[in-house]
């Protein structure tokens, strides 16, 4: 829906049709094109000192990139290397221009899934939005946990989906409501993604996003398998294997106002899909109409009640700087 027929629309194994299709002959070019500048070999912890020239041997016919070398690289709003990224996301045009898909589905819930195509790895906006997920979905204290399952009843599971890309990233909420108060979960979480584009974090809530994503970064970093994973991915990514310690610099610095700014820059248009019994879909498009065509026009919309609690939640969400 977001990202149309390119690499980010589909399943990272693939397409059925594509991987049938291939033959010994594209695996062969495809290994050849492996090595070489954009190959990145990590290494963490302690080693002896005769890896260094084992390595050597081993990879020695490969020509060297520079540190930090690779795509893309970020400039306000724009990635500056549009091909590389755009031609690995496909961030083309979307397969529906419609802002809500329904697809049926013989369950007993509706999962949503409201989003945006939001910021690449590296982008000056990122460790904004990486706080505004925390704030939204990392932990129990987390604003969707509290209000749409604590609070409202409303949620089995509910989180936000960030991922690091090369190109721009969803930047999604997630949540699974039973078919009956599907309709409410649509206009709850819509008030909720609303509200990030109406008010600045309050103090507490900065101060609490900002310890989660510091906490988190951490945990992120235990072992070596995690430190060489994570070197790997910012070479990749063409970043300074120091882009999570600067960035925790910038993180302290912002504000809940620099935090709104981000979110209206890139937050401002979400669409939504949902997979549900085909019997939840007509109130899930009429809450969805009725409250785009609120914010279209400027008219509020009356607050839903809070009824008691509904089933389960899932585990609290996680995330890390990259």
């Amino acid at each position: 829906m977001l990202y149309g027929r390119g690499g980010y629309g589909h399943d990272p194994m693939g397409l059925e049709a594509d991987v049938a299709a291939l033959s010994a002959r594209n695996l062969r070019e495809a290994h050849a094109q492996l090595g070489g500048d954009r190959a990145v070999l990590a290494l963490a912890g302690e080693w002896p000192e005769t890896l260094e020239d084992s390595l050597a041997r081993l990879f020695g016919g490969w020509s060297v990139g520079s540190p930090g070398a690779g795509p893309p690289r970020h400039r306000g709003s724009e990635v500056v290397d549009h091909g590389a990224a755009e031609a690995i996301a496909g961030t083309g045009p979307p397969l529906q221009t419609a802002s809500l898909s329904y697809g049926q589905a013989a369950t007993e819930q509706v999962v949503l899934m409201m989003g945006v195509v939001a910021l690449p790895l590296g982008h000056p906006d990122m460790p904004a939005l990486r706080l505004l997920q925390c704030h939204l979905g990392v932990g129990m204290s987390a604003r969707l946990f509290t209000t749409l399952r604590e609070a409202r009843g409303l949620a089995y599971d509910v989180g936000v989906y960030f991922p690091s890309r090369l190109a721009g990233a969803p930047f999604s909420c997630h949540m699974s409501s039973g078919t009956e108060r599907a309709g409410e979960a649509v206009s709850a979480l819509w008030e909720e993604w609303q509200r990030l584009l109406d008010q600045p974090l309050t103090g507490k809530e900065l101060g609490l996003a900002k310890a989660k994503l510091a906490g988190q970064e951490a945990m992120g970093q235990m072992t070596t398998a995690q430190v060489s994973d994570r070197i790997a991915l910012l070479a990749g990514h063409g970043l300074s294997h120091r882009y999570p310690e600067q960035t925790l610099d910038t993180v302290e610095r912002l504000t809940g106002e620099d935090c709104l700014a981000a979110a209206r820059r890139h937050l401002s248009d979400p669409r939504l899909a949902a997979v549900g019994p085909g019997t939840a879909e007509r109130s899930v498009r009429q809450h969805w109409n009725r409250d785009r065509s609120a914010m279209d026009t400027g008219v509020a919309r009356p607050a839903a009640t809070a009824p008691a609690q509904q089933g389960s939640a899932g585990g609290p969400g996680t995330t890390s700087l990259c």
